[in-house]
């Protein structure tokens, strides 16, 4: 079985009056098809199980790198949103370039 990662994600800009700032516990780990699994708890998608679903893949698909994201638990298609575009040779110049 592949290695599992845990994380806390705190809130990088909490509410004003908020007392103790939200926190997400996020799983990280290879997804046996090879892609990159991103499951944070008490989170999922509309296909899977109470607690099994997992929202956000970052996989390699028709060698293309790509983020796959369920963003709403009750709709079926997943957002894929195509990396290729940020790669860094096609950077443009500028005061980054």
């Amino acid at each position: 079985m592949a290695k599992r990662k845990k994380f806390i994600l705190e809130d990088g800009c909490p509410s004003e009056g908020e007392k103790i700032p939200r926190k997400v516990q996020v799983e990280v780990f290879e997804h046996p098809s090879g892609a990159l699994a991103i499951k944070p708890r008490g989170y999922g998608d509309y296909c899977s199980t109470r607690n099994y679903g997992i929202p956000i893949f970052l996989e390699v698909w028709e060698g293309r790198l790509q983020l796959v994201v369920c963003p709403d638990i009750n709709v079926e298609s997943p957002t894929l949103i195509d990396m290729e575009g940020a790669k860094e040779e096609n950077r443009k110049g500028g005061e980054n370039g």
